[in-house]
């Protein structure tokens, strides 16, 4: 193995470790799951979508950005992830063509449906009612910079098919909305929270044990 591909991969490595340390709650409850279907909205550089590709039948990663389609596509081929599919769009509660605000300081993240940004680019949309009605769905992780709300509305035709949400919301102040919108669809939920990190709400159909 060369020195840039074994750089490379030491890298990756590092990577995964650092967001399981930056995320440690999150990381440990959805290690925890197994199952046929994961749905990873919002999956940036694969921080979930390659760990959890070993528990899972089959795993679908939604992400707009190209840059990180390229880096996605790459190591679905190194790693050996047949049961990864990568779909380059946005879940939103429409679907068609919508604008994408750019984080200006970061190229692989922190991009959003909300607000405005002088960079954008406009990119495909589509619902996770549209994409993946009648299909059973054992967990969706969303990590969407704000939009979480929208992926929700469209999401809503198929709440009863999908089992657990991991969900990064970007608004504290509307914890207790969310809880209780989870909750109305059947959820038992709980709160995942550290200093470093935004909170996550997990949702589940289980007994939680998180």
């Amino acid at each position: 193995m060369g020195k840039e591909k074994r750089d490379k991969e030491q890298w990756v490595r590092r990577f995964y470790d650092s967001w399981a340390n930056y995320e440690p709650e999150v990381s440990r409850a959805l290690r925890q799951i197994r199952g046929n279907v994961f749905i990873d909205v919002g999956a940036s550089r694969g921080q979930y979508t390659f760990p959890l590709s070993k528990r899972f039948g089959h795993v679908y990663s939604l992400e707009p950005l190209a840059e990180n389609i390229k880096f996605l596509r790459h190591e679905v081929l190194r790693l050996r992830r047949p049961n990864v599919s990568l779909l380059q769009l946005a879940a939103s509660n429409e679907y068609g063509r919508v604008r994408l605000n750019l984080n200006p300081n970061n190229i692989y993240g922190g991009a959003s449906l909300l607000g405005a940004s002088e960079r954008h680019e406009f990119v495909d949309a589509q619902t996770l009612s549209g994409l993946f009605g009648g299909m059973d769905i054992d967990l969706v992780k969303v990590d969407v910079e704000g939009g979480e709300w929208l992926v929700l509305k469209g999401a809503e035709s198929i709440m009863p098919q999908i089992k657990r949400w991991m969900i990064e919301l970007h608004d504290p102040a509307r914890e207790k909305e969310l809880d209780s919108y989870l909750r109305r669809y059947g959820y038992r939920t709980c709160w995942l929270k550290n200093a470093r990190s935004l909170p996550h709400i997990f949702a589940t159909r289980d007994k939680i044990t998180a």
